[in-house]
């Protein structure tokens, strides 16, 4: 490489390098942007929803343990269903961190942490309250009565129907999906819609909640449930409407992890791993 004039040769090799990085990140940057419409995705058909929910219901019931191995063509028979949607609910289990892939060994049940379980709430709590404060800006009437339709069935008619079963949880999620899809559609950010959306963050996190034997309902009085989301967004107050959907998320994940463990008896708000126990005494100093 020429070295240019009045430049020592290593601030010349410093420069080109930083040239090529921009050159990498406007190439790689512009991949992900526009070509990642043209990646094939398994679809969710409802026989891989129905398959993955009755896995992670027989995780939750013990009937499949950590380490277990599972397969396609056993769970198939089993549940009386070919092996495609079976195989796309392995992979949609698999991305979730509900089961392992080992190289020509199988797939296998994972031991999944409560860790994880928070940490996958907190990105949903940083994604869908961003989506919730760029749809207030833009709801209109309609969409609002529309919004308050999910939340009543959410709220009230669905949990008075929730008995446990695999196909309760396929209802709930399905609605919670359908309510978190259409404010992630309001939010008019395409980015931010596919993230939600490739990923199925919602579905995930039930998914992994279920084989963890986290219980669903929450308190209403401690966790800002769907009508209040619903209630904020019509306010006009983005910041309003960002943080009523982030402590949607983040309390309702924390009063789950009460129920089960008894960790806290106060929820407490905020980007953290709830699987956390509180801080010792300090120790008294010797006179």
């Amino acid at each position: 490489m020429p070295v240019e004039a009045g430049k020592p040769a290593g601030q010349n090799h410093h420069a080109a390098l930083i040239r090529f990085g921009c050159d990498w990140i406007q190439k790689y940057t512009h991949f992900m942007i526009y070509d990642s419409e043209k990646i094939k995705r398994p679809k969710v058909t409802p026989q891989a929803d129905r398959c993955a929910f009755e896995i992670a219901k027989q995780i939750q019931q013990g009937d499949l343990l950590p380490g277990q191995k599972i397969g396609e063509e056993s769970v198939a028979k089993k549940l009386g269903m070919g092996r495609a949607p079976v195989r796309i609910a392995f992979e949609r289990l698999v991305s979730a961190g509900v089961l392992r892939r080992v190289h020509r060994a199988g797939t296998f049940v994972r031991k999944i942490s409560l860790e994880e379980f928070c940490e996958l709430s907190d990105v949903r709590a940083v994604l869908e309250g961003l989506a919730a404060r760029l749809a207030c800006e833009r709801v209109t009437p309609d969409d609002i009565a529309r919004l308050e339709k999910m939340a009543v069935e959410l709220d009230v008619h669905l949990p008075e129907n929730m008995k446990g079963s695999s196909k309760d949880w396929r209802e709930v999620v399905q609605a919670e999906g359908k309510f978190h899809a259409e404010i992630a559609r309001l939010s008019c950010n395409r980015m931010l819609s596919r993230l939600l959306g490739t990923h199925d963050l919602v579905r995930w996190c039930f998914q992994v909640g279920m084989a963890l034997d986290l219980p669903y309902s929450t308190s209403q009085a401690e966790v800002p449930h769907h009508r209040a989301v619903t209630e904020a967004l019509a306010s006009g107050d983005p910041d309003r409407a960002e943080k009523i959907m982030r402590d949607h998320v983040l309390l309702a994940k924390e009063q789950r992890i009460i129920k089960l463990s008894g960790l806290r008896s106060t929820p407490v708000t905020g980007l953290h791993s709830a699987t956390q126990t509180p801080a010792p005494p300090p120790v008294a100093k010797a006179k």
